[in-house]
């Protein structure tokens, strides 16, 4: 992938884990991204009645809220923010919680731990895909 995202585009990361979504909010923003963080679905919630992104980064397993929940609340607000959802659950008792979350509309998924290039090329093909 190019790095042809939007730079300055908007993204609401949501995770539980405070030092990976400071790291990955630190990544975000030295590849130009302006980041919301939250630590839950409930605070994501609350920041986006306030403003939508223009893509959300979201954990599955949270308190408060987890990552089911938070891509219910976007889809049921506007169906054209693209969904990034990441997990280090992978396949919990039985079920691949990461398809289920392909199946509820996130466009992309990564497992956890996960490269940076891996992110930053989620984001343009997320943002990319939102703009057709």
């Amino acid at each position: 992938m190019s790095e042809a995202a939007p730079r300055g585009a908007h993204i609401l990361l949501v995770d539980d884990n405070d030092d990976a979504r400071v790291t990955v909010a630190r990544i975000l923003g030295m590849a130009g991204y302006q980041v919301t963080e939250a630590p839950n679905a409930k605070a994501a919630t609350a920041l986006m009645r306030q403003k939508l992104p223009d893509l959300v980064i979201t954990d599955i397993f949270m308190p408060e809220g987890d990552g089911f929940e938070m891509l219910n609340e976007i889809r049921a607000r506007d169906t054209r923010i693209p969904v990034i959802a990441i997990s280090g659950g992978g396949i919990t008792q039985g079920l691949d919680v990461l398809g289920i979350a392909e199946r509820l509309g996130a466009n992309k998924v990564l497992y956890k731990p996960f490269a940076r290039r891996q992110l930053l090329d989620a984001i343009v093909e997320a943002l990319g895909a939102s703009s057709v």
